[in-house]
């Protein structure tokens, strides 16, 4: 009896120790767009890309002047929402040296859901590095998942 209150002590803090961690790791204060230095990071929301049948997330950095920068990088990640906790599914990572433009694609087979994009970005220039992080969950025309319906 005493291993059995032991082991749902320990199961307990480890659910309020994930559970904290996934509400501050995982709390989409991100906007859709957000400065990196002089470029922007955008997420964009997921989409069913046909005849391939995937589902397709876009995080991208561009530079708005088109100016080359020594480096850009992105990780786009695809998530999916549920309603006991979102699950990063894929990733898509591109990187660019003496670029003004990077899109990093992450893809999935497309399954009927609710999903958004998080990406985060990266712009060296010279000796100075600026990064930031966006989410396609916080704009204000589009604060829920959106559904993604899928061919059969």
């Amino acid at each position: 009896m005493q291993r059995y209150k032991l082991f749902a002590g320990v199961a307990f803090v480890l659910f309020i120790l994930t559970a904290a961690f996934t509400t501050t790791a995982l709390a989409y204060d991100h906007n859709r767009e957000e400065n990196v230095g002089p470029c922007t990071g955008r997420s964009d929301n997921p989409h069913y890309s046909q005849p391939s049948q995937d589902l397709s997330a876009h995080g991208y950095t561009y530079c708005q002047d088109q100016q080359n920068r020594d480096y850009l990088w992105v990780n786009t990640g695809l998530w999916k929402w549920t309603i006991n906790g979102n699950n990063q599914l894929t990733t898509g990572v591109k990187d660019g040296e003496k670029t003004s433009y990077v899109n990093g694609n992450a893809r999935r087979f497309c399954e009927n859901g609710n999903y958004f994009t998080m990406a985060n970005h990266l712009v060296i220039d010279g000796l100075d590095e600026w990064d930031a992080t966006t989410s396609s969950l916080n704009d204000p025309t589009w604060n829920t998942p959106t559904y993604v319906v899928c061919d059969p």
